[in-house]
C-alpha cells in the first residue's frame, strides 16, 4: 500500500499547477560535467506567472487535508477576513516530493467583508502517483 501524508505549506517553488490551469515550466537546465560544448543559455525563459494577492494564511484555519476510507482526498478549513472587504483566492495541491507538476483545485472567494468567514470546501482532489502532500497558498486581492 502506497503511504500518503499530508503538511500545509504556505507558498511553493516551482510546483506548477497543472490542474488548475497554469501549464508546464521550463526544462531542468543542468549539464552534466562531460558533455560536449555547446551553446550556454544567457537567460531562463521567464516564469508562468501565479495568481496576483498578497499571500494571507493566517486568514486560513482549522485546514484539513486527508484522504477519505476510498483514497478521495478533500481539504476543509475557514477562511476568516480580519480586514477591509477582500477577495480570496484559496489553491490547494497534492504533490509528491520534488515533483514539478501537480494537480490541485482553486476556490475564488468573492467579496468577503470585514470579519466574515468562507467554509472551504474542496472534495476529489486531483492526486499524482506515490507519497504526496498537501500545500495550500491564501491569496487576498
Amino acid at each position: 500500500m502506497q503511504r500518503r501524508s499530508a503538511r500545509m505549506v504556505w507558498g511553493w517553488a516551482g510546483v506548477l499547477l497543472a490542474g488548475c490551469g497554469l501549464g508546464a515550466g521550463a526544462a531542468d537546465q543542468t549539464v552534466a560535467a562531460d558533455s560536449p560544448p555547446g551553446p550556454v543559455p544567457t537567460a531562463m525563459p521567464p516564469a508562468i506567472p501565479g495568481p496576483a494577492g498578497t499571500p494571507d494564511p493566517d486568514a486560513l484555519s482549522d485546514f484539513r487535508c486527508e484522504p477519505d476510507p476510498f483514497g478521495e482526498w478533500s481539504a476543509v478549513g475557514t477562511v476568516t477576513n480580519d480586514g477591509a472587504l477582500a477577495d480570496y483566492l484559496v489553491t490547494v495541491v497534492l504533490a509528491a516530493p520534488g515533483d514539478h507538476v501537480a494537480g490541485g483545485k482553486r476556490q475564488p472567494i468573492p467579496d468577503l467583508r470585514s470579519g466574515g468567514t468562507y467554509e472551504l470546501r474542496l472534495h476529489r482532489l486531483p492526486v499524482p502517483a506515490g507519497e504526496v502532500s498537501c500545500q495550500v497558498q491564501v491569496l487576498r486581492r
